[in-house]
């Protein structure tokens, strides 16, 4: 039985270790390093324009480029807004918007073509 003196079962060494000598307890101990970020999700094109993007920048603004997701890189919170303007200025360039459209038409019909009124030299 537990008699006057001894440790409880449960704070006894294993049975493999009884009678061997005490060995002192080793903690291991790892910095953690701690990076903020923005995460940016997005479709695999749009984040191969990123990286190269990111590529051609002198200051970099791609933290790390989650290679596991295709979908999603994480950013330098103080570039978010550079990022943001980036991909604006893509989408502005590759897509079309309806009313431009219908604009340039009017303008077409009425004889001042697509381009609009020219200025006399």
């Amino acid at each position: 039985g537990e008699g006057k003196g001894s440790a409880p079962r449960s704070c006894r060494e294993p049975p493999s270790r009884r009678g061997a000598s005490p060995r002192p307890l080793r903690l291991a101990r790892r910095m953690v390093d701690v990076i903020q970020g923005v995460l940016v999700e997005c479709d695999p094109p749009l984040k191969q324009y990123l990286l190269a993007l990111d590529d051609r920048e002198t200051v970099k603004f791609v933290v790390d480029k989650l290679p596991s997701d295709d979908r999603a890189l994480f950013v330098n919170p103080s570039a978010k807004g550079f990022v943001d303007e980036k991909i604006a200025e893509l989408y502005d360039k590759y897509s079309a918007d309806p009313r431009d459209d219908r604009e340039d038409k009017r303008r077409a019909a009425a004889g001042g073509g697509a381009g609009g009124k020219r200025k006399a030299r």
